[in-house]
């Protein structure tokens, strides 16, 4: 399923125990890298896990700053030439979203998680990167999960032409440097790399990173 549940939040808090339980692990913290659904997954169990000191995400979606853009795009298909839609009040639709939601989760026995409330809690650095050229989790949608976001360090960057998940392939060595220039200043203590052409950086035992 493509929708964050809490069996992927059980995986990620698994693979967070185990980093921080190895010998070599960096007590300081953990940096945090999340990929699509991975993303959505990571800043929900980051906002409630103080090991983590910053993350970064690539192609993160929201719940409902996913589902209420299209149940508005389609409500057409389901009430065609309805001039009534107009005047029918947003929390109506709003809570047909989450009521939906509820039926599919219990049907599918997983709870769905609530990715912008976790977001709003994140009080650590973010990083979010998004492909401008995304026509599944389209720009408006990472726009407005990031806009909910109450951390003092907190960007959103998009990279132009690039798809969904496709940032990287688009933008290159620039991807590669942002990310190691994000972990590099809220991880601290690199080891430098020893050659200048190599793209990541040589991690020595005072880094820690996961990617979900």
């Amino acid at each position: 399923m493509q929708w964050a549940t809490d069996r992927d939040l059980c995986d990620t808090k698994a693979a967070l125990d185990y980093l921080t339980s190895r010998p070599d692990a960096d007590t300081k913290g953990i940096g945090l890298f999340g990929i699509s659904k991975g993303g959505s997954v990571g800043l929900v169990a980051a906002a409630s896990d103080p090991r983590v000191n910053c993350v970064a995400t690539d192609g993160a979606f929201g719940t409902m700053t996913t589902v209420m853009p299209f149940l508005m795009r389609w409500l057409d298909i389901y009430a065609p030439k309805s001039r009534l839609t107009k005047y029918i009040p947003n929390l109506f639709y709003r809570t047909l979203a989450k009521d939906t939601i509820r039926t599919v989760a219990n049907e599918r026995n997983v709870r769905y998680l609530k990715v912008e409330p976790a977001v709003e809690r994140l009080n650590r650095p973010l990083l979010m990167i998004h492909g401008a050229g995304d026509t599944y989790i389209k720009p408006e949608m990472a726009r407005s999960l990031h806009g909910r976001a109450k951390s003092s360090v907190s960007e959103l960057w998009m990279v132009d032409k690039a798809k969904h998940n496709q940032a990287r392939q688009v933008a290159g060595d620039e991807y590669h440097r942002k990310l190691i220039k994000f972990f590099d200043e809220h991880l601290g203590n690199v080891v430098e790399p020893k050659s200048k052409t190599n793209l990541m950086p040589v991690a020595g035992p005072v880094r820690s990173k996961i990617n979900v």
